[in-house]
């Protein structure tokens, strides 16, 4: 891939940015539950929100830099996927 404008540069940093942020959120959400406590009751844990967003901004700047040209049949799933 080839990163030669300074916009393909911010889209990139943006990627990088909701990376983070998944990460960050996905942390939290593991210690305190999908769900917690608020004064009016159960509800979804409010990082899921933001980890959902996230997804679908770092998705965005990943295909408009062209990472996401590689046919999925193609790409190699983790070991974990291939009963490793």
């Amino acid at each position: 891939y080839h990163i030669d404008t300074a916009h393909d540069r911010e889209r990139l940093l943006i990627a990088c940015e909701a990376a983070d942020r998944i990460s960050e959120a996905q942390e939290r959400i593991v210690k305190d539950g999908t769900f917690v406590t608020s004064p009016q009751g159960l509800k979804a844990h409010p990082a899921l929100k933001l980890e959902q967003d996230s997804r679908v901004i770092l998705l965005r700047s990943l295909r408009e830099l062209g990472v996401d040209t590689v046919d999925v049949s193609e790409a190699r799933l983790p070991s974990r996927w291939r009963g490793k």
